[in-house]
């Protein structure tokens, strides 16, 4: 997590007084300029700071794609079964039914 001006609780901003909060809102934004540019050229937000990377392996990627591919078809027959039943309900009085 990025902190940016060592937030830790709301109470810390000015929200009682305008021209305190915008000081502070400038103050917030040139202090996300700098780390942003830092990060431009240097690769890290903050001078000093070791990132870690992250690393899935493909097996649980393809697992994950696979699981939510599968939920979308799952979710996609029922619903059109739940369709067409109400459909053939309510055609049903008319002898329009499927």
């Amino acid at each position: 997590m990025i902190e940016l001006n060592g937030i830790d609780r709301v109470g810390q901003v000015p929200f009682h007084d305008d021209t305190k909060l915008r000081d502070w809102m400038y103050e917030v934004y040139r202090q996300k300029d700098e780390m942003l540019a830092n990060y431009y050229a240097k690769g890290v937000f903050h001078d000093g700071e070791e990132g870690t990377r992250v690393e899935f392996s493909w097996t649980k990627i393809i697992g994950q794609y696979s699981f939510w591919f599968g939920s979308f078809i799952a979710q996609y027959y029922i619903y059109k079964w739940v369709l067409f039943q109400l459909l053939g309900l309510l055609l049903a009085p008319f002898g329009l039914g499927w």
